[in-house]
């Protein structure tokens, strides 16, 4: 589970479309029938005190982009020094007019609700050519940072929503996004990021974006939102950061990973199971081999108790237990072996803390809160990423099965090593 590494440089927008992607992507939330609800709508465990906060969000998080060429279109140059991006009359060939559009990701923090918001603005900063005005919209689809180019991106339909940029004297153009933000907060939407278009056919502007050493200048997004006091709690445990183990080790709060050959000796029963029963019964398979190993560690682990739930709206004793969700991710093999768990396999795990974000870990990586998560939306339904930065095609949205959700509950408050 790798994360392609972030390298900071410079970008330069000759505005068409600049697309600024947060990982907040959400989904819409299942009530006890069956129905979507608006997750934002619900505001359990909160009550606002009247204060109001700002949120400013950087380009220094992680930030990755890919350029897209029209005059190069199956090209991916998520690796140039310059992003240009230009208005459709900025560069001729003959008759033909072509245009260039840039793909930015930024990690959206956890636990500003939808419906605490009151704002939200994203800033550019140009530093030379000329002014220009632009649009927002939404990203309609995941993309691959490492293997997005103009041929693929120009399949997905977006919609200009916002009113038109404004410029101050420091030349910080700034465009409201609130209703975006909101939407994918709500999980109307998901958030896939911002494109912004630019109205002037032949305008040329060079912004800031977050490559390079001006910290300062990248490019930000600031949320105002309503302050709340949290009433209410959904587990027994704060994020802790832990950079030992994996996954399914961290979501029992332990530091000694678990991984495929503590688990099982071959994958030959796997591969019966999904001719059989697909993913489904590859998900019920691999939850009683996991609940196997608990059973035969718990002293060592320190499991007092785990027991599955029958969903994530299945109240918990938060004051002694913590919920888990486990996902897995299954690909065809069409090797003469079946399914092989080092690329046909994955399973990945996530761990709801006190306040109702999610936290997870893969290996290698540090742990973290889940950009974006909070106990408004439905987790199983919000897209399951392992790796941390994106552009790594195997784990981009591989984790497509049901979710179920356990109980746990730890003899000690300290993580363990088991092993």
């Amino acid at each position: 589970m790798e994360g392609l590494a972030v390298i900071k440089r410079k970008v330069v927008i000759f505005a068409l479309c600049f697309a600024f992607i947060f990982t907040a992507c959400t989904h819409q939330n299942i009530d006890q029938n069956g129905k979507e609800t608006n997750a934002g709508q619900n505001s359990q465990g909160y009550k606002p005190n009247g204060l109001e906060k700002t949120l400013w969000i950087s380009g220094e998080n992680e930030v990755v982009t890919a350029i897209l060429d029209e005059m190069n279109p199956e090209k991916n140059l998520m690796d140039m020094d310059d992003l240009t991006l230009m208005g459709i009359g900025g560069v001729k060939q003959g008759e033909d007019t072509f245009r260039n559009l840039a793909l930015v990701r930024l990690p959206l923090p956890a636990n500003v609700l939808a419906s605490q918001i009151k704002s939200a603005f994203l800033y550019v900063k140009k530093h030379s050519g000329d002014a220009v005005t632009f649009q927002a919209g939404a990203v309609a689809e995941n993309w691959i940072t490492n293997r997005i180019n103009m041929l693929e991106f120009e399949k997905q339909n977006y919609q200009l929503e916002s009113a038109l940029s404004e410029a101050d004297e420091d030349d910080w153009y700034k465009i409201d996004v609130s209703l975006i933000v909101q939407d994918w907060l709500l999980g109307n939407k998901n958030n896939y990021g911002f494109v912004l278009e630019t109205s002037d056919l032949n305008g040329i502007a060079q912004f800031y974006s977050a490559y390079g050493e001006d910290f300062d200048n990248y490019p930000k997004l600031r949320v105002d939102y309503e302050e709340r006091i949290q009433e209410e709690f959904y587990g027994k445990y704060e994020f802790v950061e832990q950079s030992d183990g994996n996954c399914l080790s961290f979501a029992l709060r332990d530091t000694s990973g678990i991984y495929y050959e503590d688990l099982f000796e071959n994958t030959e029963e796997f591969q019966n199971v999904y001719e059989t029963s697909g993913l489904p019964g590859i998900l019920t398979y691999f939850r009683d081999i996991c609940l196997a190993y608990i059973e035969e560690n718990k002293e060592t682990l320190g499991i007092s108790s785990i027991r599955q739930l029958n969903g994530e709206d299945e109240k918990i004793s938060a004051d002694e237990e913590y919920k888990i969700a486990l996902k897995i991710g299954v690909r065809d093999s069409t090797a003469p072996s079946g399914i092989q768990v080092d690329g046909d396999f994955d399973y990945h795990l996530r761990v709801q803390l006190k306040d109702g974000s999610w936290a997870e870990k893969t290996p290698g990586e540090k742990s973290r809160v889940v950009p974006g998560s909070n106990q408004e939306i439905n987790i199983g339904q919000y897209p399951w990423d392992s790796s941390y930065l994106w552009g790594y095609e195997k784990w981009s949205e591989y984790y497509t099965s049901d979710t179920i959700y356990f109980a746990v509950k730890k003899s000690t408050d300290d993580f363990t090593k088991h092993k």
